[in-house]
């Protein structure tokens, strides 16, 4: 009998522990499985090029089932005060976020209320409506309001797209010069000829062919259809050539310290701002962006989760990164906010990535403070904001950043100032040129005027 009033306070305790939720969730990932980009390898997808195929559509569900059972407070129902939901204009990444809010909130939408004239809810023409379900939809669905913007105008999410910031494309140009680049591409000399010899190519594939290659391998894979060149993932030849485009993409897009910056710093400074703005409230915040591959392996570089270093450290050296991988389907950024009521600058930030937590501060509870978190981002930005991005990006005459190719582990170094520097310097000089010319201008009417004084001296001697 002794041990009762014990073993009821562990239940208690117990029980509080477990419903501890963080005050609110930023969630930042990739869209689910899609068919190929093109039809270059792979002819029977019909309709379905780079749309989201039933398989990623699931995957996503299951994610929005997992979070709503890991954050069951926070999820309990949808609230619009509390909710930012974004994505990239694509129908994949659209019907994604549809897809994940589907197992999110499943059967926790509205209801009539009870004696509900439900001819009120009839559209405004005539018609044999019998439905009387008390549900406003079938399984208490719950719509959701989902912001998008332009393509060409999505400075958030594809910020490292060329038709959103030009110099993109110059910069990847440079990299493709880089003596490792070309390095790591040679290794590899005996997997791509024997690739193209798979694919019965009269020559060898290019890098770019390669890529597009890889890409039907793996939506293929995904939806059980015939592989190309009977090439498995899974196999020693797929596994080259994965690593092979992995390291490319990592390599030419966010290799250099600029493209890292340029490619991350506005979803950085967007964090922050959905982290202020979560500690600062007094009700439970998500934010869920649904994008790219290309969205979160900026996110991945400028942290150090992964680059182009770690996985070349992984593939040749027996590396132990885990979290060192491009990007999968329905692969996710998640970031906690806990907040502390007495002291904000102390709430904690836990960052994870495809639910391996990320010990991004190293610190001994393998968390960020809010301080440090804010320090760590300013860090990443080197304190810049949009406007430094539109005037770096609209440079595309900006010097070569390729000296500056990096692991992707190190502090970010001083980057240069934008295109204006050239009218800073022209200013000074044009300054300092005005000041010498000024100079010479009074050298000049003294001189003379001594000479008038000499001249006058002359007449009266």
């Amino acid at each position: 009998m002794k041990m009762k009033p014990i073993f009821i306070l562990s239940v208690l305790l117990v029980s509080v522990f477990a419903i501890q939720e963080p005050t609110g969730v930023i969630l930042l990932f990739r869209h689910g499985a899609r068919g190929p980009i093109d039809d270059s390898f792979e002819k029977t997808w019909e309709n379905m090029y780079g749309e989201l195929t039933g398989v990623g559509m699931r995957q996503q569900y299951l994610r929005g089932a997992y979070l709503a059972q890991l954050y069951p407070q926070l999820f309990s129902q949808y609230n619009s005060n509390n909710y930012y939901i974004r994505s990239t204009d694509y129908n994949r990444t659209l019907m994604s976020v549809y897809s994940l809010l589907d197992g999110l909130l499943y059967e926790k939408g509205p209801t009539f209320i009870d004696n509900y004239p439900f001819e009120r809810a009839y559209p405004p023409y005539t018609a044999n409506f019998l439905d009387k379900n008390m549900d406003v939809f079938p399984h208490k669905y719950q719509a959701v309001p989902i912001h998008t913007v332009e393509t060409s105008s999505d400075e958030l999410l594809l910020g490292n797209d060329p038709k959103v910031c030009p110099i993109a494309a110059k910069l990847i140009s440079n990299q493709t010069e880089e003596p490792t680049y070309k390095e790591v591409v040679a290794k590899f000399k005996q997997t791509i000829s024997e690739v193209s010899k798979r694919m019965n190519s009269t020559t060898v594939l290019s890098i770019d062919q390669l890529e597009d290659l890889e890409d039907t391998i793996i939506a293929n894979y995904f939806e059980q259809k015939q592989l190309p060149g009977d090439i498995d993932p899974n196999s020693e030849l797929g596994k080259n050539l994965t690593f092979l485009i992995m390291y490319k993409t990592y390599f030419l897009e966010i290799g250099s310290t600029l493209q890292r910056q340029l490619s991350s710093m506005n979803l950085m400074n967007q964090f922050k701002a959905d982290l202020q703005s979560i500690l600062q409230s007094s009700d439970p915040s998500v934010k869920l962006y649904s994008a790219h591959d290309s969205t979160l392996a900026p996110i991945l570089a400028v942290t150090g989760i992964a680059t182009h270093d770690c996985l070349y450290k992984n593939f040749f050296e027996n590396g132990t990164y885990t979290s060192c991988y491009y990007p999968k389907f329905a692969s996710q950024i998640r970031i906690e906010a806990w907040k502390n009521d007495t002291d904000l600058n102390s709430s904690e930030i836990r960052f994870y990535f495809d639910e391996a937590p990320q010990n991004l501060c190293n610190s001994e509870t393998g968390h960020c403070t809010w301080k440090d978190f804010q320090s760590l981002i300013d860090t990443y930005t080197q304190g810049k904001d949009i406007n430094y991005f539109r005037s770096m990006c609209a440079s595309e005459s900006q010097s070569s950043p390729s000296n500056n190719t990096t692991n992707g582990t190190d502090s970010i170094a001083q980057i240069p100032d934008g295109p204006d520097i050239g009218l800073k310097y022209a200013i000074y000089a044009l300054t300092a040129f005005a000041g010498v010319l000024f100079v010479g201008i009074i050298y000049c009417i003294g001189k003379k005027i001594d000479r008038e004084s000499e001249t006058e001296a002359q007449q009266y001697e």
